[in-house]
């Protein structure tokens, strides 16, 4: 996704599904080419098929919790700890959605 963000541009990240549960969630950090050295992300799947995939466990977190946040603080911990690992490695999140109807999201940007 930072590849994406240095192409467009963008500013701010929405997230959906907060109200998702697991047990983990897997991030993909980076590459590695065949002999195990850090290899830089390029956009052709013919490229991504010779790299294999860097990958983080970060905790989950209860969905149903998460479905019923109106603000940030409402969030659980480890919601809150995913999405600042997002802004901090991306960029900002501005909104995440906890739900799927109308207005179930959470703004950073009214707090």
């Amino acid at each position: 996704m930072k590849y994406f963000q240095k192409v467009g541009g963008y500013e701010w990240l929405i997230v959906t599904h907060l109200d998702w549960t697991a047990e983990t969630v897997k991030v993909v950090i980076g590459y590695k080419d065949e002999n195990g050295n850090p290899a830089p992300y390029r956009p052709y799947q013919s490229e991504l098929d010779k790299l294999t995939p860097v990958i983080a466990d970060l905790p989950g977190w209860d969905g149903e919790i998460a479905g019923k946040a109106k603000t940030p603080k409402d969030l659980p911990e480890n919601a809150l700890r995913f999405l600042q690992f997002l802004s901090q490695t991306i960029v900002p999140v501005a909104y995440a959605t906890d739900g799927p109807y109308e207005g179930q999201m959470v703004s950073w940007l009214d707090s």
